[in-house]
């Protein structure tokens, strides 16, 4: 597995980097999971209707609005947050989607108390909360066994805009972040540290099997993804 840090990175920018990662999964089984930060830009799921989406870009004129193939409504990116997409052989690890996403999130609750942030997963909701508001949201995509898109965790960003539009499909949603905690995070920083906590757990899977000594050499036939961010490991 590789873990990429990109920095700041347009959204559209990210799209096509995962992507290439995706055809990499797919015909090697290298997996990859990469951090970013985006600038201001409103993604929009499948589950939203083309009247959201009209409402949407007339609402919010200065920020660009984008239809994805992720699963979920609308979200809010910007920076100071920490989004982490996993490009992962869902299949081959023998992971149902529920499974996945219930990993993500405990991964990312257990992340936050151990910074002494009271963060937790309702029942039924799919996202981390704490007793001031939502502080993560999830929306996937598995195509062929492997997933894309992620996660996006309030690290120190600025919530302003969040409260003026139906996140997730839920309106009137209030929200938080590290930030509000007191905390002086980053998120580079943050995307090391969930790093940490998903290896703890992922070894404690017994149903995993992983080759981690897989032959780099299929990178020179897409390209050095290094050129695209810091490989972390």
């Amino acid at each position: 597995m590789k873990w990429i840090w990109l920095g700041e990175t347009e959204y559209w920018r990210a799209l096509e980097i995962q992507a290439r990662c995706f055809e990499i999964t797919q015909k090697t089984g290298i997996e990859f999971i990469l951090g970013c930060s985006h600038p201001s830009v409103i993604t929009v799921g499948r589950s939203s209707t083309d009247e959201s989406l009209f409402d949407l870009q007339n609402n919010f004129s200065d920020i660009p609005v984008v239809r994805t193939d992720r699963g979920g409504a609308a979200t809010f990116h910007n920076p100071g947050q920490l989004v982490i997409y996993p490009i992962l052989n869902l299949r081959a690890r023998e992971w149902g989607v529920r499974y996945y996403v219930d990993f993500l999130l405990g991964v990312t609750s257990e992340y936050l108390r151990s910074e002494n942030i009271l963060a937790f997963v309702p029942p039924k909701v799919k996202g981390v909360f704490t007793v001031r508001g939502k502080i993560a949201s999830v929306g996937i995509r598995v195509r062929e066994g492997i997933s894309s898109h992620g996660l996006a965790l309030n690290v120190c960003n600025d919530l302003q805009t969040f409260s003026a539009f139906s996140a997730c499909g839920v309106s009137g949603q209030i929200f938080d972040s590290m930030r509000d905690w007191g905390k002086s995070n980053l998120p580079e920083s943050v995307f090391s540290q969930w790093k940490s906590i998903w290896l703890q757990d992922q070894e404690q899977d017994q149903g995993i099997v992983l080759d981690a000594s897989q032959d780099l050499k299929y990178f020179d036939h897409f390209g050095d993804l290094s050129s695209v961010g810091r490989v972390l490991a």
